[in-house]
């Protein structure tokens, strides 16, 4: 008896799995990858704009890494291949290429990304 009630149990938690899936309330962990790139920023510590951008970002929950060009070598090898003629901020949203700091330019990229 007690077999058959965890049985129950689990179909009963699997048909609300479905249920919430069907829904659209979950989605499944690949299907949430693909739809929200990532979103990495390259900065500086002295930059009063790229404080803005990650505030920016921030304010609208979208998740992010932030990379400090001059305290991590890597980030500082992949900003100047994505910037060779310098300057911060940087921000690769989606597969574009974001320089300096407009909340225009980055709700485009942000819409574009979807």
């Amino acid at each position: 008896m007690k077999h058959r009630r965890e049985r129950g149990i689990c179909l009963l938690l699997l048909a609300g799995i479905f249920f919430l899936v069907a829904a659209g309330a979950v989605q499944p962990p690949s299907t949430q990858a693909r739809s929200s790139p990532a979103v990495e920023i390259y900065t500086t510590s002295w930059c009063t704009a790229c404080r803005q951008a990650v505030a920016y970002l921030r304010t609208k929950g979208v998740p992010f890494t932030e990379y400090d060009v001059e305290k991590d070598s890597d980030a500082a090898r992949r900003w100047r291949s994505i910037a060779p003629n310098g300057g911060v901020p940087v921000a690769v949203i989606g597969d574009q290429v974001v320089r300096g700091f407009s909340r225009e330019a980055y709700d485009r990229a942000l819409e574009r990304r979807r």
